[in-house]
């Protein structure tokens, strides 16, 4: 039998073993540890100027928003590009809302690269903490609408079709990956570096294999914009089950016709009924007929393909109801309507004249009152002559009148103080930063 040593002598032997001055090696962190080191690091970097997502910092320049659990930053990342960051407190939220900003996430990373679509940057998602980085946007259709209105601006042909077209291939591409939006409205569309991107998929879902229509648990989207179907509640087959919608993607077809008819008429088909009751009657009521004034006259040569659009979008019928590809097919923007004139205007492709607002974008013309009509001649003449798209000169000329004419009023003026020139408000410009309302509730 192997005889044992005295303990003490043993602690001896290993204080003996162990060099002068060390201590005993510490415990490996659990797994709990590390996590609660992680969300400590993170909040100890939200505290400073720098937000980390997934290790990657953004720095904090300004807030540009906030509402309910959900706040918005102006961030500055890395690359030295600005972003907008949102922080989304889901601690005491419901399950399904929580489930619609992971939603929302997936759908953002399936459809990453996807023109039209607004691109996901970077996202974390932490116990009680979401955070979602997206591209920065300028403003959103909704607000340039309202602006151009406020301003008696009439919405220049060039600028309808280009911005119906943008908006069509975005919910296409959307359609494509079989998801229905279900919340379409100008609000939604977002311009980046001047083109037309969709945003917040808070609400859209996934359409199975074996239909083009989706069941949806609640009524959603914006009463506006909403179509008949996503109205009218379809009951449950089984006894006791709760109504439930039927919203395909003829829906989201309403939905961008109700937005041509107000970038048209300047207001939605049943804006003018107030009361809520009224409204959902008119809209899903097929006796209820819809009101289509005459065309404004700056738009009047396109009053056939208009009309013709606006019409087969807003059937109450879905059988009836205009189908994707024929909207995009449409003699409205292929150019083949009445009430073309070919010699006048030369319709370009989508992609040149985004390649058009991107380089006005780099050289900051879009904060100027440019001249729409010369502009897009200048575009038509490059074109018909076979050169590369430049408005570089163009620009520079518009930019010089347009500062000629802010001296020439600063001129006339002589009576006002520099104290007073300065403190005028700043001229509202499309480079104002937005951000959506991805995941956030209206400020």
């Amino acid at each position: 039998m192997e005889e044992k040593g005295n303990p003490r002598e043993q602690r001896e032997v290993v204080k003996a073993r162990r060099p002068e001055g060390s201590r005993p090696a510490p415990l490996a962190p659990s797994s709990a540890e590390k996590k609660r080191q992680r969300t400590a690091s993170v909040a100890a970097a939200h505290n400073d100027d720098t937000i980390f997502v997934r290790r990657v910092p953004y720095t904090r320049l300004d807030v540009m928003g906030r509402g309910g659990s959900s706040k918005v930053f102006k961030v500055m990342g890395p690359d030295r590009k600005t972003y907008a960051l949102k922080k989304i407190r889901t601690k005491g939220l419901d399950r399904e809302t929580v489930e619609s900003f992971e939603n929302e996430i997936s759908l953002l990373k399936s459809l990453k690269g996807k023109d039209g679509i607004i691109r996901l940057v970077n996202y974390e998602i932490q116990p009680g903490l979401i955070y979602v980085v997206l591209e920065l946007g300028e403003i959103d259709l909704a607000r340039k609408l309202f602006k151009m209105r406020e301003e008696d601006k009439p919405i220049h042909e060039n600028f309808l079709k280009l911005r119906w077209q943008e908006m069509l291939e975005a919910v296409n591409t959307l359609h494509h990956e079989r998801v229905v939006h279900s919340d379409l409205k100008p609000a939604n569309f977002l311009f980046v570096e001047g083109s037309l991107k969709l945003i917040d998929f808070g609400i859209a879902k996934a359409i199975s294999d074996d239909t083009t229509n989706i069941a949806r648990d609640s009524q959603v989207g914006t009463l506006n914009y909403m179509s008949p179907e996503a109205i009218q509640g379809q009951g449950g087959s089984i006894p006791g089950e709760k109504p439930r919608l039927k919203v395909g993607r003829k829906s989201d077809i309403w939905s961008l016709g109700c937005i041509l008819y107000q970038m048209v008429y300047g207001r939605t088909p049943f804006a003018h009924v107030k009361n809520f009751m009224q409204k959902l009657q008119c809209i899903t009521d097929p006796r209820v007929e819809i009101e289509y004034p005459p065309i404004p006259a700056h738009l009047s040569h396109l009053s056939g393909d208009l009309l013709s659009v606006m019409k087969g979008s807003l059937e109450r019928d879905v059988k009836k109801r205009f189908a994707m590809d024929e909207l995009l097919s449409h003699p409205l923007l292929s150019g083949r309507g009445a009430g073309c004139n070919a010699e006048r205007e030369l319709s370009l492709p989508l992609s040149q004249v985004q390649a058009m607002l991107k380089q006005m974008h780099a050289t900051g013309g879009l904060t100027r009152d440019l001249n729409v009509d010369d502009l897009m001649s200048t575009i038509n003449a490059q074109v018909k002559g076979g050169r590369e798209i430049d408005i570089t000169e163009t620009l520079s000329s518009s930019i010089h009148r347009h500062n000629q004419g802010e001296e020439a009023v600063e001129a006339q003026t002589p009576h006002l103080t520099s104290s007073v020139s300065q403190s005028r408000p700043a001229r509202v410009s499309e480079e104002m930063p937005l951000f959506s309302t991805l995941f956030c509730p209206p400020f």
